[in-house]
């Protein structure tokens, strides 16, 4: 029996993350930078962003595509005008190349909206995550502190506080939806969501002083070579919070990211000589010691509301849904930390 197939018009599908053409995006780049031949512009990496290599005569570029709709051109400009503000400062980082006509970014149409487009300095060296070691993690940390001891004086363009609880109270109930056949954890997550919360109120944490950060520091996110020279880089979510923030960020990291094997070299050693390193350079106050397991638990939480919640743009977290007995242990030893009386 011969069936004709029937087609089905469902109009048009809206479109999440494009991949912008690298030879398009190429020919604005070069005309907004005035870069020199021979040029080519292609895709280096997709993820929360996208990123491009430039190559323009003998130079060597970076250019981030920002995901549509991830953040506004204030957000954009806060973070650009802050990477400069501490490169004057005198701070290692990969800095933004400005356009002929003085601007630091510009945006292109994509189908799923508007996506901010910036040239970075191209990074030298390796991901230290991939080769770590503990001298350059204590100079980290002292480069670490030299971004907090430089950011007071940063005037952002316009404000981007990062606070903690509406994120997590908006996008806990994604994550449980992806624990129904975890009956403990479908009973854990959201009495640690509970007590994090609650004592994010608490007048010590309210009382931190409060400035740009780099939002979303860990070991991947600084680059290092043979000499041991260390440039800071991805300050896509950088805001205003407390200092600890950054700090428990880092240490908080460590160990997921270890689980990498590319990784292997990535212990909890790198951590305590990154708090030496820190420590030297800009010491903790007493609060801040006291509080630091409890920005690591919230950091926990805030990363787990993230994975869940970009789904749709990114693609599974194929660690988390492999290795939830891990991490879920994990989530218990620091609500002990932190001071929480959580049952199971």
């Amino acid at each position: 029996m011969n069936v004709v197939p029937h087609i089905s018009n469902a109009g048009p599908i809206p479109i999440v993350h494009s991949v912008i053409d690298g030879k398009a995006l190429g020919r604005e780049i070069q005309k907004r930078y005035g870069l020199p031949d021979p040029f080519y512009c292609e895709l280096l990496v997709r993820g929360v962003n996208d990123v491009y290599v430039v190559n323009a005569g003998n130079q060597r570029f970076a250019a981030r595509v920002w995901r549509a709709h991830l953040r506004d051109n204030s957000h954009v400009a806060f973070e650009l005008n802050f990477i400069l503000h501490l490169k004057k400062a005198g701070v290692p980082v990969v800095a933004p190349r400005l356009m002929t006509d003085g601007s630091v970014f510009f945006i292109v149409e994509a189908p799923e909206g508007i996506r901010q487009v910036c040239l970075f300095e191209w990074v030298t060296g390796s991901s230290f995550a991939n080769i770590a070691t503990a001298d350059v993690a204590e100079k980290i940390g002292a480069g670490m502190a030299q971004i907090h001891l430089a950011a007071p004086s940063f005037t952002p363009p316009a404000p981007r506080p990062i606070d903690y609880r509406p994120y997590i109270e908006q996008n806990l109930p994604v994550v449980l939806r992806r624990l129904t056949e975890r009956p403990d954890d479908l009973k854990f997550y959201p009495r640690y969501a509970e007590a994090i919360l609650k004592a994010l109120d608490q007048p010590a944490v309210k009382a931190l002083p409060r400035h740009a950060i780099h939002g979303d520091f860990h070991f991947r996110n600084v680059f290092a070579d043979k000499t041991g020279h260390i440039e800071f880089l991805d300050f896509d979510a950088a805001g205003e919070g407390p200092a600890l923030q950054d700090i428990a960020s880092t240490l908080w990291a460590t160990a997921y990211i270890a689980r990498d094997p590319a990784c292997a070299s990535l212990t909890e050693v790198m951590n305590d000589r990154f708090m030496v390193g820190y420590r030297k350079v800009r010491p903790l106050s007493a609060s801040e010691e006291a509080l630091l397991p409890l920005f690591i638990a919230a950091k926990e939480m805030v990363f787990l509301c993230a994975k869940f919640t970009s789904v749709n743009s990114q693609g599974p977290n194929t660690f988390l849904m492999a290795g939830w007995d891990w991490f879920a242990t994990r989530s218990r030893r620091h609500a002990k930390a932190a001071g929480f009386d959580i049952p199971g």
